[in-house]
């Protein structure tokens, strides 16, 4: 089996193969990183630790050669489920961003990328136009039959055939591109702009009309509750039972756990779980100091879900919608997760003793009378024996 030591160790040796092979370097893109944040808890910390690790062993030189990349949503650096579980790793990835996006330091160890626009659209198609000719035998051709005008035509075109949503159109676009750079590449005599006639596909048009649907159709909803939280005492004494607790999920059931203690419910019945809104009491052990209860329970997030930036919204913006300076996040399908939380009770006093149901005046009155009873039966026995005496004389 490959285990984190051989894996690392195969990474320095095709770093070693490369640079002798004559190439600077390896670029490593760690896509989609924030999936991390729909794993279990214990497989997301674990990744988490990793990334902080590899970067660590990067920054002291063991991988000479290697370019790493993450990318990732803003919930991924932002969130509480995301690099923020690990502060370590988010002391290495903080980056204070400013209001203004124009002035973000592309030096920065994390970089934000801001929607498309019509004319970042073409500036792509530019640079995958040059990508593509450099080189080949047919370059003249391609930069004269394809060149910047074209382009930006063609990116208009495609946005269109969308209802004008550029940030649907980069992958349509670049894939529509590469169609028509191979065309003009294999036939002298092809012309595109009176060969090719832009055209979305059936499945394109879908994806358009679906986010037409989910963005006009949209409401405001409040946060997803992701968290659990606690509600009580914070201390309580060692003799009494501690309570009660509230406990808020973000909507089902959460199972408890505790150290130093019991769990009860209001009837004294002992607990390990609690449902949204619960309350739950604490029956200390004898002689603790400090009780620990734990809960965890499951995060679900709905079907059509919008995320958006956190960051300052503008007024006026340069991007494609005016105000909104980030791309949004849909979820396609329900997200399901786990969050956990942890109350500590400081415990004081000492144990009561046990209760017998007679009061202490009550026990120093039982006890007088059996002394008088006592003694007067001594009294009594003492009377019979000294008669007897004087019975056997005479």
């Amino acid at each position: 089996d490959l285990d984190h030591f051989g894996a690392m160790s195969f990474l320095q040796g095709l770093l070693t193969v490369l640079r002798d092979a004559g190439h600077t370097g390896l670029l490593l893109v760690l896509d989609e990183v924030e999936t991390l944040q729909r794993m279990r808890s214990d497989v997301r910390d674990k990744a988490l630790n990793a990334l902080r690790q590899l970067m660590d062993e990067i920054d002291a030189g063991r991988y000479p050669g290697l370019y790493l990349v993450l990318t990732g949503t803003p919930a991924f650096y932002d969130g509480p489920n995301g690099i923020k579980r690990l502060p370590p790793l988010a002391q290495r990835l903080d980056t204070p961003f400013m209001p203004d996006p124009r002035f973000d330091n592309p030096r920065a160890v994390q970089i934000r990328l801001p929607g498309f626009t019509q004319e970042s659209l073409t500036a792509v198609g530019v640079r995958v136009r040059d990508l593509y000719a450099r080189g080949r035998e047919n370059e003249t051709r391609l930069r004269e039959q394809i060149d910047d005008a074209y382009l930006a035509d063609f990116s208009r075109a495609v946005a269109g055939e969308l209802g004008a949503k550029v940030g649907l159109a980069p992958r349509i676009f670049l894939r529509k591109l590469v169609d028509v750079l191979d065309r003009v590449d294999q036939f002298a005599e092809f012309d595109p702009r009176r060969d090719y006639a832009v055209t979305v596909s059936e499945a394109d048009a879908a994806v358009a009309a679906v986010y037409e649907y989910l963005t006009s159709n949209a409401t405001e909803m409040p946060e997803p509750i992701t968290e659990i939280t606690f509600d009580g005492p914070t201390s309580g004494d060692l003799s009494e039972k501690i309570g009660p607790f509230s406990v808020t999920t973000p909507g089902g059931d959460a199972a408890l756990t505790v150290e130093n203690g019991k769990l009860v419910d209001a009837d004294d019945n002992e607990i390990d779980a609690v449902p949204n809104g619960g309350e739950f009491y604490i029956r200390p052990d004898d002689g603790v100091a400090e009780i620990t209860v734990k809960a965890s329970a499951t995060v679900t997030v709905p079907t059509g879900t919008v995320f958006m930036s956190t960051g300052e919204i503008r007024e006026t913006s340069t991007f494609a919608d005016p105000g909104d300076e980030s791309q949004k996040l849909i979820l396609a399908g329900v997200v399901e997760g786990e969050t956990e939380a942890e109350l500590q009770i400081e415990v004081t006093g000492e144990p009561k003793l046990p209760v017998t149901g007679l009061s202490l005046t009550n026990s120093l009155l039982l006890g007088a009378a059996l002394l008088i009873a006592g003694a007067a039966a001594l009294i009594i026995i003492r009377r019979r024996r000294t008669a007897a005496t004087w019975g056997d004389a005479a």
